[in-house]
């Protein structure tokens, strides 16, 4: 399973982002059961070597996802896109810092 590095985190989500550091993110992602392997990805093209040196299948996305015409990983190698529905209940970092800010 791959992460952003925090420097790609911040370029996508701002100065103040991300609020857990890569390294935290990592070792949350290596604690579920379902991972093999992770991977912290320093450019969102890094995706295509990995898919090819480990053989990749299928690469996960968000909903979001459905909307984007290049998906690196996907248009480049012989993997599969599975969009993962999202789940309404829960609440993005972005929701969390914006209640906090607003002091909700």
């Amino acid at each position: 399973m791959g992460i952003d590095c925090d420097s790609l985190v911040r370029k996508i989500k701002g100065i103040d982002r991300p609020i857990i550091n890569q390294f935290e993110r990592m070792k949350l992602i290596m604690s579920l059961n379902i991972v093999d392997q992770g991977f912290i990805m320093q450019d969102p093209s890094d995706i295509i070597e990995i898919c090819k040196q480990h053989n990749v299948s299928k690469v996960f996305k968000h909903e979001g996802y459905n909307k984007v015409s290049h998906i690196f990983g996907i248009d480049d190698t012989s993997a599969r896109l599975v969009i993962v529905p999202d789940i309404p209940e829960l609440v993005s970092t972005t929701e969390i810092i914006t209640r906090i800010k607003n002091g909700r």
